[in-house]
């Protein structure tokens, strides 16, 4: 009787196939649309992470409701072209659903024509004016006040969004949270009675608490040299690594204001940081790949690490920009944009094939990245997890990108600065 139980239990098991993570449905598209911003909506599994790419800019994930599932992101449009973002959701199962593909057209032409067939509003407001508030504060809250169309929706987004509506004058004034002793940056937004939202007007607000601000009374302060810091990295293990490439313009957060410095990052946008980190002019040049979006934030980006040779692609032609990179394939990306095992006297840093000891259980000497590996462990660039494992093919997250980048950076210095005769 046991047997026959225990039978049962495996056939069971292997007809009952695992679920994938379903794909998010996408509510009406708007489009064409003449506005400088969109806010996509939707839903998926209750909870799942929603990753969208596209656009003029990096977004943030988000997450669809625990319960509902619905989710929204809002989202920046290029003008006058027509947008492409595609969207994945990754559940419980932490696979990642398969991609839902959507195009919103941008242009005042096509809005016209559109809003002359149908009669509907397509054309959103003009972005707010809005008056320079005062920097630096030190203070709990902030007001930030501006003209827009008369009674209109203004949504300002920084850590949170709130919400307010001009009056008959177009005038508006909104309290927000400060962030303490920070750089805090507010994005205001109008929003018409079609749901037609204008691009936003960017605001600046440092925030200096009374005990960081001794000579406050005596002198100026300089607030151009504050450096750049996030909400969500206080006290995070790669805070110094994050604030230090932010501030000297390598690496940038989301469009709320946040870093995610344990998200996973994408092909593109690794490609993105080793330009930036090793000052490669980025101009546009010959399309390297088959799957990179027309007009795409990342596409000059990943055309010309592909011509310096940073890069590949896969066998059929694609580069999976919106693909997580692991860490093996995160090194030799950034160990090809510095070019640091080419420079005079490297070798005095990176050792060479007869003096590398491999401390790395999970790794071979026959493994393609192992020649990344052994320079970067012997330059004490990198190091593995606790448990003495490097985990090449676990997905590399922002915060450990930004330690592998400033530790190059410093590399190249010191290699620089070392005498080689």
């Amino acid at each position: 009787m046991k047997k026959t139980l225990s039978a049962l239990v495996i056939t069971l098991l292997l007809i009952n196939p695992v679920l994938a993570t379903s794909i998010p449905t996408v509510n009406d598209i708007v489009s064409p649309i003449d506005a400088g911003k969109y806010t996509i909506t939707g839903t998926a599994e209750p909870g799942a992470k929603i990753t969208i790419t596209g656009g003029p800019y990096e977004l943030s994930p988000i997450y669809a409701d625990d319960s509902t599932g619905y989710w929204e992101k809002t989202v920046t449009l290029s003008q006058e072209t027509d947008n492409n973002f595609s969207i994945t959701a990754v559940g419980t199962d932490e696979e990642t659903s398969e991609a839902v593909h959507i195009v919103i057209v941008e242009g005042q032409h096509e809005a016209e024509s559109y809003e002359e067939i149908t009669g509907e509003d397509r054309t959103a407001p003009n972005a707010p004016s809005v008056d320079t508030p005062t920097s630096p504060v030190d203070a709990d809250t902030a007001i930030i006040k501006g003209v827009t169309e008369s009674h209109i929706t203004i949504s300002i987004s920084g850590a949170d969004i709130v919400q307010t509506t001009s009056d008959s004058a177009g005038s508006f004034s909104v309290q927000v949270d400060l962030s303490q002793n920070t750089n805090n940056i507010f994005y205001v937004s109008a929003i018409d009675g079609s749901n037609n939202m204008s691009s936003s007007t960017r605001v600046e607000i440092d925030e200096i608490s009374a005990e960081e601000e001794t000579e406050a009374n005596d002198q100026e302060t300089e607030v151009d040299n504050l450096e750049i810091t996030f909400p969500d990295i206080d006290e995070h293990w790669g805070q110094t690594y994050i604030e230090e490439l932010a501030t000297d313009g390598v690496v940038n957060g989301y469009d709320n204001g946040t870093f995610g410095p344990d998200n996973y990052i994408t092909r593109a946008e690794i490609t993105k940081i080793a330009l930036n980190a090793f000052d490669y002019e980025v101009n546009s040049t010959d399309e390297a790949f088959t799957d990179l979006e027309e007009g795409a934030w990342y596409v000059n980006y990943v055309n010309v690490a592909a011509k310096f040779g940073i890069i590949n692609g896969y066998d059929d032609g694609t580069f999976a920009p919106n693909q997580y990179v692991n860490r093996a394939e995160a090194l030799k990306v950034l160990f090809e944009a510095s070019g640091v095992a080419e420079m005079a006297g490297a070798h005095i840093f990176l050792g060479s094939e007869d003096s590398w000891e491999n401390p790395f259980p999970d790794v071979t000497d026959d493994a393609w990245y192992y020649e990344y590996l052994m320079q970067a462990y012997t330059a004490e660039i990198l190091s593995g997890y606790v448990d003495g494992t490097f985990g090449p093919a676990n997905n590399i997250t922002r915060a450990e990108v930004c330690k592998i980048v400033l530790n190059l950076i410093e590399l190249k210095q010191a290699i620089v600065a070392t005498p080689t005769i």
